[in-house]
């Protein structure tokens, strides 16, 4: 199991199908891929929008505080 309170990793690599971009930080984690043309600036950017995107509605999309089976 990792140790959330250490663990804090970007990776992106670039293969011939695909570019991969792996974000983990204590509060979340992001998985991306991109088309194998996309540059590291535009794919960062892109999971900026992404998070900033889950942040502004994540109280619609995530159940907070509730068991897995209350819904």
């Amino acid at each position: 199991m990792l140790d959330r309170k250490a663990l804090l990793l970007n990776l992106y690599n670039c293969f011939h199908v695909a570019v991969l971009l792996c974000w983990v930080t204590q509060d979340f984690e992001l998985y991306a891929a991109f088309d194998p043309l996309a540059d590291k600036a535009s794919a960062i950017k892109t999971c900026n929008r992404v998070c900033q995107w889950v942040k502004d509605v994540e109280n619609e999309i995530f159940l907070q505080g509730a068991s897995p089976f209350s819904w």
